[in-house]
């Protein structure tokens, strides 16, 4: 007798996704972004691509409106595909802090509180791993920035790298604190000399390293998490373009500073 075969309950939403991945934009395409001389070209390229920039001329707040709407689409697609959105709200914070979700003066510890939180449940290992991570960032860059300053909220510690690891680092010099880390869980990552304001790069391009494998997967949530990472990835690589463009910054500058998005 034949059985029907059975798919894993979120395979309609992942199909869906992997039609969403392919929308993803290339390198081609953020480089004919920045080539684009004037505003109104840039305007329509843009919605050409389903993105709306408003504003003759094209002011600061109409950057971050655009970049505000593609968080709040990213969530409506979660929505629509059936999938409870507490499930990806550990992707999510940095943008809460960003739209005013937390009050001022406890917005660091809210977002230390929700990484934490998401390491505690571990329902899934790879938001575990992303959770982990950000902890760590978010540590480290206090850590390399604020040498005269202590690290606040070590409490929070429990990512990868412990508070008692942490303290060590702040004490160090870049150099002494990179070699320190590399014997440790982010050894490829501190292989050579870090300087702080390469930390949150860094991390977000070893988060894309992470999520390679997931890509195009159509069963779990694992592939749909990483389409999600990668939106955000390219909502930053936009919004980092256009800022670029109205302060008139080299184009190398630019390209030093975007994030890879095609996992």
């Amino acid at each position: 007798m034949k059985t029907r075969k059975t798919y894993d309950q979120h395979y309609m939403a992942n199909i869906q996704v992997v039609l969403q991945q392919k929308k993803i934009w290339k390198q081609a395409q953020f480089d004919h972004l920045m080539s684009l001389s004037s505003w109104t070209d840039s305007q329509q390229y843009l919605k050409n691509h389903g993105y709306l920039l408003n504003g003759a001329p094209v002011l600061v707040a109409d950057i971050d409106a655009l970049y505000r709407q593609g968080q709040a689409d990213l969530r409506q697609i979660i929505t629509e595909l059936a999938l409870p959105t507490s499930l990806f709200d550990v992707l999510f914070v940095q943008e809460d802090l960003v739209q005013g979700a937390f009050k001022i003066g406890t917005a660091d510890e809210e977002i230390l509180k929700k990484y934490l939180a998401f390491i505690e449940e571990a329902r899934y290992p790879l938001m575990v791993e992303y959770a982990k991570m950000s902890l760590d960032c978010y540590f480290l860059t206090q850590a390399f920035r604020h040498k005269k300053q202590p690290v606040k909220y070590l409490d929070y510690a429990k990512g990868y790298l412990s508070g008692e690891t942490i303290k060590k680092v702040k004490e160090l010099d870049n150099s002494a604190a990179c070699k320190l880390l590399k014997k440790g869980h982010y050894y490829q990552l501190f292989d050579q000399q870090v300087e702080s304001s390469q930390l949150l790069q860094l991390f977000d391009q070893a988060i894309i390293a992470k999520l390679r494998p997931y890509h195009h997967q159509v069963i779990g949530i694992e592939g749909i998490f990483a389409y999600i990472v990668e939106k955000q990835m390219e909502l930053f690589n936009l919004r980092l373009i256009l800022k670029g463009k109205l302060y008139h910054l080299p184009l190398n500058d630019i390209e030093e500073r975007m994030r890879l998005t095609y996992v």
